[in-house]
């Protein structure tokens, strides 16, 4: 049994002074006699007797515990040792069954394989079966589909060639129906037209044989008035009012005096209506005067002839029609008087004739402006355009003048090099020619003046001649390629500035420089 000492107050955290010891030695005697004294020896060697056992025990405890120790690390070394064991067995185990799962996965990989050939072979067998059983089916029904495609393409091709000749002939039918619409429409306007032209010139010749019977209907009885005897005045009718005797009238046709009728002209005589072209005046005389001259009751006044009445037409050129009638009708005024709408009418109608002829006037004016100015651009046009072709000629043949005396030089020049080279050639030639054999002919005199040496076999030496280094034979001399590289550079420039002629080559293509010399 582990005994263990009872913990002190110290040891407890308790103060002292909470003890019974303290507690009883504040009432307790502390003299000490005989008897006490022994006590406190026996107790104080029972204690010193408890205390060598406790370290006995503690001894005895401490020797237990290391035991124990000893014990848990024999145990924990045998742990381990076994874990070892037991990992190196694991460690054996997992290498033979990675051995053996590397062998089955093998074996499996080749059965795999096998079975994956296997089905492949079989199903490649089984599309190839199912693409012939396809092709046949599908030759089958192509074949049985040609024909009837065949005649579904005849008979939408004979579908659309009717459908084309029928377009075509309603197209035909519609072309002519709209061609026999326009032409009766062309005649029904040339008719309208037409009579309406018979109309108005109609209308314009009856105004003059009106205007000039009232104007020889007034003149004869102008000129019988003439004639007649003057009346006598009645004195028992002293209402009567006489009549001023008719003063002659202006000749309009005059020549020389023709006059502009002015509004008391117009006063006095009316112009009538002029013709279609309106070249043709054609004036009226005076209206009868009011005041009537008393004649003999022999010559009765007869009532005048009912004239033709109608409407007053100016003939106006305006529009794609050869001309257009102006009607102006007569004021009907109940206030105005007869001489004042007379007035007015005819003053509108002077008006309206001289503005319709300064407009007539003034377009003509400008038509004859704009065709004057139109040739007159055209004219310059034409003179620009000559001036301008004949300038690029001159400068073509200028160009090409130049061109041509540029080769001559140049194929001159390049003669004059060709037969220099020729004769350099030729003169290095000859003097390579002399140089060799004047060193012949002194090698021969050489050899005949050296004396003969006699040999022990009676043979003569021959002359040995120094073998000489072989020199490669000469090349014509050439001219530097720096000096001719700039002769040509130089002839290249000038060529080039006598060539530089950006403005002419804006003006002249190369291509038409054939079109444009003219010799």
């Amino acid at each position: 049994m582990d005994r263990r000492p009872a913990k002190s107050m110290f040891d407890a955290g308790i103060s002292s002074k909470f003890s019974r010891q303290y507690i009883g030695a504040l009432y307790e005697d502390t003299t000490l006699n005989a008897a006490t004294a022994a006590r406190v020896r026996a107790e104080r060697k029972l204690q010193a007797q408890e205390d060598a056992i406790e370290r006995q025990r503690l001894k005895i405890d401490l020797e237990i515990q290391k035991i124990q120790d000893a014990k848990k690390t024999i145990q924990r070394k045998k742990l381990r040792e076994a874990k070892r064991v037991e990992a190196r067995c694991h460690n054996a185990a997992a290498v033979l069954q990675a051995a053996a799962r590397r062998f089955l996965e093998r074996r499996h990989r080749r059965q795999a394989v096998a079975a994956t050939t296997i089905a492949s072979v079989w199903r490649m067998r089984l599309s190839i079966a199912a693409r012939h059983v396809r092709a046949t089916a599908a030759a089958t029904i192509t074949h049985a589909l040609v024909h009837h495609v065949r005649h579904r393409r005849r008979h939408l091709a004979a579908r659309c060639l009717q459908t084309a000749w029928r377009c075509y002939r309603a197209l035909q039918g519609a072309k002519l129906a709209r061609q026999a619409h326009w032409q009766q429409r062309q005649v029904a306007a040339t008719k309208i037209q037409s009579v309406y032209r018979m109309y108005v010139v109609r209308e314009t010749f009856l105004d003059v044989v009106d205007a000039v019977i009232r104007f020889q209907a007034l003149y004869r009885g102008f000129v019988v008035r003439r004639l007649l005897p003057p009346a006598e005045p009645q004195v028992d009718e002293p209402d009567t009012v006489v009549a001023p005797s008719p003063r002659p009238l202006p000749s309009p046709w005059t020549p020389g005096k023709r006059e502009i009728p002015t509004t008391a002209a117009i006063l006095d005589y009316a112009e009538l209506p002029g013709s279609p072209m309106n070249k043709v005046v054609l004036p009226s005389l005076l209206k009868p005067s009011t005041a009537r001259r008393e004649v003999p009751e022999a010559r009765a006044i007869v009532p005048p002839k009912q004239l033709r009445q109608r409407r007053k037409t100016i003939a106006v050129t305006l529009s794609p029609m050869p001309y257009q009638t102006v009607l102006i009708q007569r004021a009907e005024s109940a206030t105005a008087s007869p001489d004042e709408d007379e007035l007015k009418r005819r003053m509108a109608h002077a008006a309206l004739r001289r503005k319709v002829l300064q407009q007539q006037c003034e377009e003509k004016q400008r038509q004859m402006e704009k065709r004057i100015k139109q040739s007159q651009l055209e004219r310059e046009a034409l003179e620009r355009s000559v001036m301008q072709r004949e300038e690029r000629r001159c400068r073509v043949l200028a160009k090409t003048d130049v061109r041509h005396r540029v080769a001559a030089a140049r194929r001159a020049a390049d003669a004059d090099r060709q037969i220099a080279e020729r004769e350099t050639a030729g003169m290095e030639k000859e003097e390579r020619q002399s140089r060799l054999a004047s060193k012949w002919l002194l090698r021969v005199k050489t050899i005949s003046n050296k004396p003969r040496s006699m040999t022990s076999n009676n043979q003569v030496d021959e002359p040995k001649v120094a073998a000489r280094k072989q020199r490669p034979p000469q090349q014509p001399k050439r001219p530097k390629q720096k000096t001719l590289r700039k002769r040509q550079s130089a002839e290249r420039d000038e060529s080039d500035a006598l060539w530089a002629d950006d403005a002419f080559d804006d003006l002249v293509d190369e291509t038409q420089l054939n079109g444009l010399l003219v010799l």
